[in-house]
């Protein structure tokens, strides 16, 4: 393989793919890019000058890299849909995936056994990805590999979408990582106790405006000095009464059944990755569960309203 200019393919164009995509374009090694024959990206690959690649041309060529970022409930059909093709490869390319779910609950490693697979996962949603490489800031990921020889590549990889800081970790540490976070705080607590506050304001005759700013709005500004101040020096520079609110939510909210939760968290994701019966429609109802929530939730009606004044 060539580190200095591998050939890649990138597998998917959503949010993801189009971040690493647009990276590494700017950084001169854009990748060909595939995609399924119902995908309604095709015209974008193109018009944003990508090579766009179908079934026909995957099978003949060839890459060092292949960029799997679709769905990881999609990514385990995808290599057993393309087996075959991949089988033929004399030196086997290298999958990288931005998740380690499915390598680890599919333990791709015992599947395909003479396959090169690693881990690049930055911390950052794609459109954070995207944002920290134009303006040259800083990002952090953590990476892996089952062949020793990868671990240059990928280096070289993280260098070019953007990466700033890149340790060296586990496909199953970033994966229980990956779904703990999600469920104990970023996609749960804190939407959802956003939107129990900004409803609680709401039943005591708070505005919505009022109540949208300070329970929804400020979710923004705050999150920002937690992370950019410090926890120490954030707690050294909020107001008086602010601090006193803290202490008083903490009390009240982080407790021994908090912790039991925690921990019941953490030991039923455990017990999914075991789950091999986990399918596409289970996703799609959750999926569907959660938009019939917020689509009723005043909270979204009104940042609707907002949204053009105040973000």
């Amino acid at each position: 393989m060539n580190i200095q200019n591998p050939r890649q393919l990138l597998i998917g164009f959503g949010a993801q793919g189009k971040a690493w995509a647009k990276n590494l374009q700017d950084s001169s090694h854009a990748p060909d890019v595939y995609l399924r024959p119902q995908s309604l990206e095709k015209k974008r690959v193109t018009e944003l000058g990508f090579n766009l690649i179908d079934q026909n041309g995957l099978e003949n060529k060839t890459y060092d890299i292949i960029l799997v970022l679709i769905p990881d409930q999609e990514i385990f059909s995808f290599l057993k849909q393309h087996e075959d093709y991949f089988q033929t490869y004399i030196n086997p390319p290298l999958f990288i995936f931005a998740h380690g779910y499915a390598f680890t609950h599919h333990q791709l490693n015992q599947l395909f056994p003479k396959w090169h697979f690693g881990l690049l996962a930055p911390k950052a949603i794609a459109s954070e990805l995207r944002f920290q490489y134009e303006v040259k800031g800083s990002l952090g990921a953590v990476y892996d590999f089952t062949h020793p020889e990868d671990e240059k590549i990928i280096n070289w990889l993280a260098q070019k979408i953007g990466i700033t800081g890149l340790f060296k970790s586990s496909f199953e540490a970033e994966t229980k990582a990956d779904l703990f976070s999600e469920r104990s705080l970023l996609c749960s607590l804190i939407p959802y106790a956003s939107h129990y506050s900004f409803q609680k304001l709401r039943e005591k005759g708070i505005s919505k405006e009022l109540a949208f700013m300070e329970c929804y709005l400020e979710v923004r500004s705050i999150s920002k000095a937690f992370v950019e101040l410090g926890p120490l020096a954030f707690f050294n520079l909020i107001s008086p009464n602010a601090l006193k609110g803290s202490q008083i939510g903490h009390q009240l909210f982080f407790n021994s059944d908090t912790f039991q939760k925690f921990e019941l968290l953490y030991r039923e994701l455990e017990l999914e990755l075991q789950d091999n019966t986990i399918e596409q429609h289970s996703i799609d109802k959750i999926k569907q569960e959660a938009l019939e929530f917020w689509e009723k939730s005043e909270l979204e009606t009104t940042y609707q309203e907002l949204k053009d004044k105040l973000i």
